[in-house]
């Protein structure tokens, strides 16, 4: 009968023993998220001590002036979850050009990266030729549309 009645208890005095690291690994995750956050804080204010907001976007304020969120949403079937030959073709048959492109990416970077509560701040640079740059593709690739259409009706 004790027997009996020790196999019935062990479970509970084990489940009892359980409850107590429980409690404990709770106390040292909520420590630990303590510290994270406050790592965090330091990190941005060392970020924000470094990086300014005006030197990262000052090339591209005006053009993201006139990039409105209706055109983010837009481009976004042609672009997010895309592989890049499938934003080539977008590109090649005029349903996207490398400016919206561009603008769609730093859109979105200056939107998750840096101008929320949760910024990841892990950009630290942006390329500040990189409208022109997409700007010239673009160019390129209409002149390059033109000529093909004049070698194919000078045959």
């Amino acid at each position: 009968m004790k027997k009996l009645l020790i196999l019935l208890l062990l479970p509970a005095l084990i489940s009892c023993g359980n409850d107590q690291k429980s409690k404990t690994d709770v106390e040292k995750t909520s420590q630990t998220d303590s510290l994270k956050t406050e790592k965090e804080k330091e990190f941005k204010i060392l970020d924000s001590k470094n990086i300014s907001q005006d030197s990262l976007w000052v090339p591209f304020k005006s053009d993201l002036a006139e990039f409105s969120e209706e055109k983010y949403n837009e481009l976004k079937p042609f672009i997010l979850e895309k592989n890049i030959p499938e934003i080539q073709s977008a590109i090649k048959n005029g349903k996207l050009t490398y400016t919206e492109l561009s603008l769609f990416y730093l859109h979105r970077i200056r939107q998750f990266d840096r101008e929320n509560e949760l910024s990841l701040n892990s950009v630290v640079s942006l390329n500040r030729n990189l409208l022109e740059e997409a700007k010239e593709k673009d160019k390129k690739l209409n002149n390059s549309e033109k000529n093909d259409l004049f070698v194919t009706f000078r045959y």
